[in-house]
């Protein structure tokens, strides 16, 4: 069981908020980092006895050093054997600056170019190159190691920094590289520590009283005594008993400093390196990361797509694969939209940095920065809007891309945040426009959910189609109620999704409510089976209805669907077929029912020799409102001529049954075109 160490010693120097830089130092093995930070902090970083007893730096030592101004600098010597390069990439997570070493009787080595290649991946910007050794070489000889560590820095981060040769063992160069390093103002005492907080373990051991101590880089935020954490991807709760960093026991720790967390919650069992400590909500661990990714120049081959990869994330090592979304191989020394797949899942922000090692041999290959944490698998060779706004750097795009990408499920305000690396209030600013212009739309109640307009109108496109299927299948059902229209659009969409649909397609006059059932608006072109169905049920509500029948405005309520126009359009086919007879522009009879009733008046003027209005009413049983047209209707067909205002006789010379029936059309295409 391990104990508290003199570094994490828990000892009161005051109560603070701290946020110090960490200064990374690294170079090949042997190249005298360990002599370094001793020379600089006093402070011996090789503690455990494998590392005494080989002189070899296995795990990131950490010590502090005081500078000048006094201001206090999280110096982390990393190891150089590549054997251990998953604990030097932890050692650099949110490294501020950094010290490349070069011994002045190795000169630069390959690792050394490794390391500055590790650097520019995990975005590390500043620092400087150190010559260690210089009472070990010739002046000539320093000469020429100085000149080849200029070449390695030309193009990189390091191009403009100094060069410190210098020497452990006598101090020589020693306080001008300490005074380069408080010129920088790394550290400050105080820090705003905004947002969520975030940090990756890297080490864990046990207090003699069991207490569990985490340590690692704060990545975000800030973490205070009393705060309750999760740790992911085990999402395990856990509360903050005491903070410290560096021999000072913290009320809170910041974004860029080293800290040491005491849990209560959690036991040693439970943590992992590799896990992250982080505020409750703002990480959803992920198996699919969209990322940027570039190829080591160095590299001597092109990268393959879906070539295996070791991934270095915060102090996470996962095994996955890499998926080149718009080629098939990488040259060396470029950079392409990607994403990777885990086969564990990660915890990842956007801006985070990352490194790919092969398996065998296990070469650093590249790296690059994360686009999205929490992403979906994309298709190949197609272009995704989304990955032209991640490089520009658009954020109010990226939301809306977001959005639009979560489909009809929609996602919160917090979901979105995460996706975004931001705070909820945050990502709320990022939408205003969008929201007031209705490009996206935020429903639902406690939980709401952020919908694109996108999605509605690929949505309502949908729902036109059920519509019209539907009405093709069942045109004798007026419509489908929400839920069923909900269902068959998807069983799983929000009720209040499908009413703010349902309401689009209303107010655009796509769709109409009829009894509680959503059907489509009058007007749109007929099927053959719907129009088969419609003649069927006119001439069936015509033939009915016989003297009785129907005006025309009573059959639109009849068939509310379909519009006046297709409406007009069937019922004068009907009439052209001898289905219907058209006595008035809002009048037709079925056929059956006017031939009976031409034949009774006219077998009625054969033995009376005329008709009045009244003795008409007897005959039909007809009102007045029906039987005028129907009269005027037989005195334009050849049937009857107008005596007077109230009575009727047979016309001379009475055409035959198919006359009557002849003028009778002709008598409605006189109709059809007044």
């Amino acid at each position: 069981m391990k104990t508290w160490t003199s570094e994490d010693e828990l000892i009161t120097r005051g109560h603070e908020t701290m946020r110090t830089a960490i200064l990374g130092v690294l170079g090949a093995q042997g190249c005298g980092k360990t002599a370094l930070v001793r020379a600089l902090t006093g402070e011996e970083t090789d503690r455990l006895p494998e590392e005494q007893e080989r002189g070899l730096s296995i795990e990131v030592g950490f010590v502090v050093l005081e500078l000048a101004d006094g201001s206090r600098v999280s110096v982390a010597d990393l190891p150089g054997h590549e054997k251990y390069s998953r604990h030097l990439i932890a050692g650099l997570a949110k490294a501020t600056v950094v010290l490349l070493v070069i011994a002045a009787d190795q000169g630069v080595m390959p690792q050394s170019r490794e390391h500055l290649a590790i650097c520019r991946m995990l975005g590390i910007r500043q620092g400087c190159m150190v010559i260690t050794g210089i009472d070990q070489v010739e002046p000539e000889l320093l000469a020429m190691v100085v000149d080849e560590t200029r070449d390695l820095a030309r193009g990189s981060f390091l191009q403009e920094a100094p060069v410190f040769p210098l020497s452990t063992v006598n101090g020589d160069g020693v306080n001008p590289l300490r005074a380069w390093l408080a010129s920088l103002s790394l550290a400050r005492a105080e820090a705003k520590g905004a947002g969520s907080f975030r940090m990756p373990v890297d080490r864990l051991f046990t207090l003699p009283d069991g207490g569990l101590v985490v340590t690692g880089a704060v990545l975000a935020g800030q973490v205070r005594q009393g705060d309750s954490l999760l740790l992911y991807p085990k999402m395990l709760p856990a509360r903050v008993l005491g903070i410290q960093s560096h021999h000072r026991k913290l009320e809170a720790a910041a974004e860029g400093s080293r800290a040491a967390v005491n849990l209560q919650g959690l036991d040693e069992t439970m943590v992992e390196r590799g896990d992250v400590l982080a505020t409750p909500g703002c990480l959803a661990p992920s198996h699919v990361l969209d990322v940027d990714f570039s190829l080591l120049a160095s590299h001597p081959e092109p990268f393959r797509n879906r070539t295996a990869v070791r991934v270095h994330l915060g102090a996470a090592e996962l095994a996955g694969h890499i998926v080149l979304l718009a080629t098939d191989e990488l040259p060396p020394g470029c950079r392409a939209a990607a994403q990777l797949f885990l086969e564990e899942p990660a915890m990842a922000w956007p801006g985070d940095h990352f490194l790919v090692r092969s398996f065998s041999p296990p070469l650093i290959l590249g790296g690059g920065v994360v686009y999205n944490g929490v992403a979906h698998r994309r298709k190949r060779q197609v272009p995704a809007d989304i990955f032209i706004h991640y490089r520009r750097g658009n954020a109010e795009e990226v939301a809306v891309c977001h959005v639009r990408e979560s489909g009809f499920q929609g996602l919160t305000m917090p979901g979105l945040a995460q996706r975004m690396g931001i705070s909820e209030k945050r990502a709320r600013k990022l939408l205003e426009a969008s929201l007031s212009n209705r490009q996206v739309f935020l429903i639902g109640g406690g939980s709401q959910q952020l919908i694109a307009r996108d999605t509605v109108e690929a949505m309502k496109k949908r729902c036109v189609q059920l519509l019209a299927s539907f009405h093709d299948e069942c045109p004798e059902r007026e419509g489908l109620s929400v839920e069923e229209l909900r269902r068959r659009v998807y069983g799983g969409m929000d009720p209040m999704l499908m009413r703010l649909i349902l309401d689009e397609l209303a107010k655009s006059g796509s769709t109409q409510t009829i009894q509680e059932a959503i059907s489509l608006s009058p007007g749109r072109p007929l099927s053959d089976r719907v129009h088969e169905w419609l003649r069927h049920e006119l001439t069936g509500f015509y033939h009915d209805s016989a003297l009785a029948p129907p005006s025309f405005r009573e059959v639109k309520i009849r068939f509310p669907r379909q519009g006046p126009e297709i409406l007009r359009t069937l019922l004068d086919s009907l009439v052209e077929a001898g289905v219907l007879r058209k006595v008035s522009e809002e009048l037709y009879f079925h056929h059956e029912a006017l031939d009976a009733l031409r034949d009774r008046l006219v077998q009625h003027l054969r033995e009376h020799g005329k008709i009045d209005m009244q003795e008409s009413k007897v005959l039909t049983g007809m009102t007045r409102r029906l039987l005028v047209p129907v009269l005027e209707y037989f005195d334009a067909t050849g049937v009857t001529e107008r005596q007077d205002d109230n009575t009727r006789k047979p016309r001379a010379g009475r055409q035959s049954s198919e006359d009557v029936r002849r003028a009778g059309l002709a008598r409605e295409d006189v109709i059809n075109h007044q």
